[in-house]
């Protein structure tokens, strides 16, 4: 199952900003649907699209481009 969050903001925004306390919440549901995760943002003039096969819980490149 997949799990989508969506931000839009006039300034830069890190992941862990918008979810603050429920972090946990949501990359908790890892462990039950760890069937992977993608990250994308834009820069203003390109965007960006990172993604892994693997689970959330344990991806230190999505716990880098989170905070």
């Amino acid at each position: 199952m997949c799990r989508l969050l969506a931000t839009v903001s006039r300034t830069p925004i890190t992941v862990d900003e918008v979810l603050g306390e429920r972090r946990d919440d949501f990359f908790g549901l890892a462990r039950t649907h760890g069937d992977g995760w993608g990250h994308a943002w834009s820069t203003g003039s390109a965007l960006h699209v990172r993604k892994d096969p693997g689970s959330a819980l344990t991806s230190p490149a999505l716990a880098r481009l989170a905070a």
